[in-house]
């Protein structure tokens, strides 16, 4: 068995839990070499991370073999000093991923990302609900977006993507009120959004950057964007804007309709 740990690197630059997250997806794909008939272990050391939790934020959503990294720390090897395997491929441009690529990374979610039974439960009880409908996904990312380089798309061009096509309901995930409260007054009954307990207030930082001491919430928030993410990748049609979070819905469905908007 191959035995790695994802670490708390850069800590300093409140990092977003999907940075690492999507972040190590590529990593795995590394570590497989393409041939995912091997027995890879992995460990997220993801303890104290600004913004986040006290403890390990990894776990708040998935089963993880912690007993054994404590025990045997000896035999992980940081995953981020893998080889590159695919050397043109980047967590943070999905341009660099074709369809075959997808199919791998689709794979390795399902292998590693595993649901504690407390988010299975909620995840089937939302997949359920939006199941019955046909669905569209956004992910509407915004904030502080602008200092990776990428521009905030208008919440009007969203509009005219979603109006553009066929459906009974659109499911939202959203960093800000301001833009989740535009969504709700456009399409009422059709919206479907889940949290708004930890949706940032601000336009200018998203949840993890607002300074909360409380640790039910930070907890909470880190819920809501990984069901997000995964109910994302179950809509008929994602409409999205450059994001870690948007990137690994993409990688986690091979068989996805997304449109990407800049």
């Amino acid at each position: 068995m191959m035995k790695f740990f994802k670490p708390a690197r850069d800590p300093h630059a409140i990092r977003g839990f999907f940075s690492y997250i999507t972040e190590s997806v590529i990593e795995l794909g590394n570590v497989y070499g393409g041939n995912l008939n091997q027995d890879v272990k992995v460990y997220y050391d993801l303890f104290n991370i600004p913004g986040y939790i006290k403890g390990n934020m990894y776990d708040v959503c998935f089963n993880q073999d912690s007993n054994d990294y404590l025990n045997n720390k000896n035999e992980y090897s940081n995953i981020e000093l893998v080889k590159k395997y695919f050397e043109n491929v980047s967590p943070y441009d999905n341009k660099t991923w074709d369809i075959k690529y997808r199919e791998y990374t689709e794979e390795i979610i399902k292998k590693h990302f595993i649901f504690n039974d407390n988010i299975n439960t909620i995840y089937t009880e939302r997949l359920s609900e939006l199941s019955t409908n046909k669905t569209v996904g956004v992910h509407r990312r915004s904030t502080d977006i602008s200092m990776h380089k990428y521009n905030i798309v208008s919440v009007e061009s969203i509009f005219d993507h979603i109006e553009s096509l066929e459906f009974d309901k659109v499911f939202l995930l959203c960093d800000n009120l301001i833009d989740l409260n535009k969504f709700k007054n456009r399409y009422g009954d059709k919206l479907i959004t889940y949290d708004e307990k930890t949706t940032s207030n601000s336009t200018a930082n998203p949840f993890h950057k607002n300074n909360s001491d409380d640790e039910n919430l930070k907890s909470h928030h880190i819920q809501e964007i990984v069901l997000g993410s995964f109910l994302l990748s179950k809509t008929d049609q994602l409409i999205c804007s450059n994001s870690n979070l948007s990137n690994f819905t993409i990688l986690s469905n091979s068989k996805l309709n997304y449109k990407l908007l800049n």
